[in-house]
């Protein structure tokens, strides 16, 4: 018969063996420990309203907003350990760009353009781009692509190098909730942040940290990383670590981010071999879609259209055979009669399937489901004005089962607007 003192430290050796292992398996990639947790609140219904109508809005525009999430903030100045600042530091005024008050309310403003064939119901893939000068316009020679890709383009102004590094960082990533916000339709697999200079060592951080938004990064002349990167040659380190992502952060952007790093072959601010340490170090590290390239005969500029087109077809390849699945899906979806589902599928067919032989099929059901959907809405917006509480309520339900999940959103506005609707009937006295 065992004694108790074997007993004993055969639990004390388990219990070690156990607390090793663990420690190990579920050692942050980063090296730093639980740091620079990002947030995951801010494309949340407390951010963004529950339903927002869409959006018919296309070419070149600004939108204006009092400021980012505050909790957004918090959550990158964390992770920098940085406390917040006050105010919304920004470089010097340059010529007519930006609005550079002290006040606290000054609104802070992105540049938008979205492809004129945009257009509701549809579904487009987003860039957000960062600039290193505050000055931050679409590239009027990479336009066609975005219309090829079916891209809308959001950058940040007043976002440049000289910019305090957290409120930098907070603006470009607010501004997926600024499109979503307005009422486009955006691929959640199609979201990308990409940057030259200053703005690309930005964006790869960006595209890191907060891998739970972003699955695709173009860092162009200027890429960070999070740990040390040893040179090509051996000798030396090429680059210091930049930033302390969380762990999790860190395997999602390993297995889902796209990153296509570009170099100029005779940059000397930013050198080919510096990033190309960098993608190598990224291969080596586990990160699935890596790629590199430095452009014969380019400085320190911006790539030309052809070079672009090939970044954009690396960011959308992996997903081409989602779009099959999904084709697939919506006629199921359509034979069960389930017309939220089947919406929600060929919407996403048809913004995947480039040059497939289902693509035009899908396109035509989703536009004839998102037809229905729309006439169903109107049916809805009619019973509220006058307020016919007992209809309303009826055929809200209806539509929530005809529709589903595509309906979540809908029926919590819409219960919202039936109760101010019959506290203003009370108010004015009627019956």
């Amino acid at each position: 018969m065992m004694g108790k003192r074997p007993i004993l430290l055969w639990l004390i050796v388990g219990f070690a063996g156990v607390f090793i292992f663990s420690s190990v398996w579920s050692k942050p990639a980063n090296g730093k420990g639980k740091r620079g947790k990002p947030t995951q609140l801010y494309l949340s219904d407390e951010v963004l309203p529950a339903y927002v109508p869409p959006a018919t809005k296309t070419g070149r525009y600004s939108i204006e907003d009092i400021g980012v999430s505050r909790k957004l903030c918090y959550a990158i100045c964390r992770s920098y350990r940085e406390k917040l600042r006050k105010g919304k530091p920004t470089p010097k005024k340059k010529r007519d760009e930006g609005n550079e008050k002290k006040d606290k309310t000054a609104p802070c403003r992105w540049n938008v353009y979205v492809p004129p064939h945009y257009k509701p119901g549809t579904q487009f893939g987003l860039l957000v781009f960062l600039n290193s000068c505050p000055r931050n316009l679409p590239q009027g020679r990479w336009q066609k692509l975005f219309d090829k890709y079916n891209l809308i383009w959001i950058g940040p102004a007043n976002a440049g190098n000289k910019c305090y590094v957290p409120w930098r960082q907070a603006l470009s990533v607010d501004s997926v909730r600024q499109i979503l916000k307005a009422g486009y339709s955006i691929d959640p697999g199609r979201i990308y942040v990409a940057g030259a200079s200053g703005g690309g060592r930005m964006s790869s951080r960006i595209a890191v940290m907060h891998s739970d938004i972003f699955t695709g990064n173009i860092p162009i002349i200027g890429v960070d990383y999070f740990r040390k990167v040893p040179s090509l040659t051996g000798k030396g380190y090429a680059q210091g670590p930049s930033y302390c992502p969380s762990a999790s952060a860190v395997r999602r952007a390993k297995q889902n981010c796209r990153i296509y790093i570009i170099a100029g072959e005779k940059d000397k601010i930013n050198t080919p071999d510096q990033m190309g340490a960098v993608a190598r170090a990224m291969k080596k590290d586990g990160f699935k879609y890596v790629q590199f390239h430095a452009i014969p005969g380019m400085g320190h500029d911006r790539p030309s259209t052809e070079w672009m087109d090939k970044a954009f077809l690396f960011l959308d390849a992996p997903l081409a055979g989602t779009a099959k699945k999904a084709y697939k899906k919506g006629l199921k979806h359509l034979k069960a009669q389930k017309s939220g589902p089947a919406l929600l599928a060929f919407t996403r067919a048809a913004a995947r399937g480039w040059e497939q032989d289902f693509l035009e099929d899908a396109a035509k059901k989703r536009d004839e489901l998102f037809s229905q959907w729309q006439t169903d809405i109107a049916e809805m917006e009619k019973l509220l004005d006058p307020l016919d509480k007992r209809q309303a309520n009826k055929q809200l339900k209806e539509l929530c089962k005809k529709w589903t999940t595509y309906a979540k959103k809908y029926k919590q506005t819409f219960q919202k607007r039936i109760k101010q609707a019959e506290k203003k009937k009370k108010a004015s006295g009627d019956k």
